[in-house]
């Protein structure tokens, strides 16, 4: 009916339609690498997850510029489903080459030892599969998080999203690859100051704020990334432990995922989990710089970051203060729910209704209250237009889909009757709560809780005079409202 609560239900048709396959599919290449483990015991096979990790990054990036723009929905549907079919033959061929050839003689392996210690022995510590689960958590967290300020705060552009994860995968494949690659002093170091940059953005010329704020994001996401990755390769056990690693690791990032994107949105009014993230990642990033005594290659003293760790601590804490003491407007209410967060804020102008980085209403203070404001002024596109169908016509069907603060409601007359159609139920309450258009409006007002489309759908009237489409998310218009199926 499209006013169903998006979380449970989007998690429930993904179980549903796409679990299974899926399943199947992501358990390819640890499938692939157990059975390799039964003929090579190295530390070969764990290459492949680099392969894998390849793969994957070719997808997103192929997807929008060369299988979108090439076919159409129904022959993507129609060509995925003949090679999901295909890959089972692909499997089995794969799987009975490698049972076929026979399981070399064992040879004993020389292990590097470090600090006196065997590091495969370690590895299967319990303290080691902590880090195998931790590690991908608070990376998978940081993608997270990071994703959703760049797209919904900083620059909404549409596929913006492929650029952070294709920067996960990549450091997925660097650390996996070769250990050579993985440079934790100097990737430490990197990390530290593209977090320093962050808060010296408002020092730059407008025109490089933008840029120059994607980039250090996406600086540090590539930074977190290599330390977490590049310590969870390096703490890998041998090929015998193989299947419970990858599990550890693969729980870890779904933790990551659901406290992102279900706890947060449930317990926070705000998106806190962004200043808590870059203090978490600034004292790992800090502890792994003084605890690594090479530049080149990985030699660790964790004594020197015990010695440290009280100022680890402050390294964590200097992000949270820094947040509760930046200046910001009078903040009179925050709402948080799947949609996002909307903050209503008072300055001297009046109040402000605001998701993201955009403005989606203000009412002025006084006696002007009532008079439309923003992109919503009688000099606006639809200020004229509804001016000029009331000269026309008395009673007007008026249909608004994208309520916001409820300034549009300042056009409506008596004899008028409007149907506000918004989707997210907290814009409603706030509109309701500390703005008064809806209120003070003389028009006959029904609200609908849903998605556009589908209510329109439902509601099926045919004698609209005037139907706006204001629906915007933070600064950008649902995708699915362009295309030619929403009309």
């Amino acid at each position: 009916m499209g006013s169903e609560s998006p979380t449970f239900h989007l998690l429930w048709m993904l179980m549903v339609h796409v679990a299974l396959p899926y399943f199947v599919l992501s358990s390819t290449g640890l499938l692939v690498q157990a059975w390799l483990s039964y003929r090579d015991n190295s530390e070969r096979v764990y290459r492949l997850y680099a392969l894998s990790n390849a793969g994957s990054l070719a997808a997103p990036l192929s997807y929008p510029f060369v299988v979108e723009p090439l076919l159409s929905v129904s022959n993507q549907s129609l060509v995925w489903s003949l090679m999901f079919c295909l890959f089972p033959l692909i499997q089995g061929v794969v799987a009975v080459g490698l049972f076929r050839v026979p399981a070399p003689a064992k040879q004993p392996t020389n292990t590097p030892m470090v600090h006196g210690t065997s590091h495969k022995s370690t590895a299967s510590s319990w303290r080691a599969r902590s880090f195998w689960m931790a590690l991908p958590a608070l990376a998978s967290t940081t993608l997270l998080v990071v994703t959703n300020h760049v797209c919904q705060n900083v620059a909404v552009v549409p596929f913006l999203w492929v650029l952070p994860l294709s920067l996960y995968l990549l450091s997925f494949i660097i650390c996996f690859d070769s250990p050579q690659w993985y440079k934790p002093k100097l990737t430490a170091t990197v990390t530290l100051v593209s977090i320093c940059c962050i808060p010296l953005l408002k020092i730059l010329p407008d025109h490089l704020q933008l840029l120059t704020e994607v980039s250090s994001y996406m600086v540090m996401l590539l930074g977190v990334c290599l330390l977490c990755h590049g310590e969870v390769a390096r703490l890998k056990p041998d090929a015998s432990k193989l299947t419970q690693y990858y599990m550890l690791m693969a729980g870890g990032g779904a933790v990551g995922g659901i406290i992102v994107a279900i706890i947060c949105p449930l317990l926070l009014t705000t998106h806190f989990e962004l200043p808590v993230s870059l203090a978490f990642v600034t004292g790992m990033a800090f502890v792994i710089f003084f605890a690594y005594r090479n530049w080149s290659r990985p030699d660790y003293d964790w004594s020197i970051a015990h010695r440290l760790r009280y100022a680890a601590i402050s390294v964590i804490a200097a992000p949270l203060i820094a947040m509760a003491f930046a200046p910001h407007d009078e903040l009179i209410a925050s709402e948080r729910n799947f949609f996002g967060v909307l903050k209503v804020v008072k300055d001297d102008s009046g109040l402000k209704l605001i998701h993201g980085s955009t403005i989606h209403g203000m009412q002025l203070t006084g006696p002007r209250s009532s008079v439309p404001t923003t992109y919503y002024g009688e000099q606006s596109g639809i200020g004229l237009l509804l001016n000029a169908h009331q000269r026309l016509k008395q009673d007007l069907n008026i249909d608004v889909v994208g309520l916001g603060c409820g300034v549009l409601a300042t056009y409506g007359r008596a004899t008028d009757r409007m149907h506000m159609i918004e989707i997210n139920p907290a814009v409603i309450s706030i509109a309701n709560t500390h703005f008064s258009f809806l209120r003070d409006s003389k028009v006959k007002i029904s609200t609908h809780v849903g998605d556009g489309r589908l209510v329109l759908e439902r509601m099926g009237r045919e004698g609209v005079d005037v139907l706006i489409l204001d629906a915007f998310s933070s600064d950008a218009i649902p995708a699915h409202l362009l295309t030619r199926e929403a009309f």
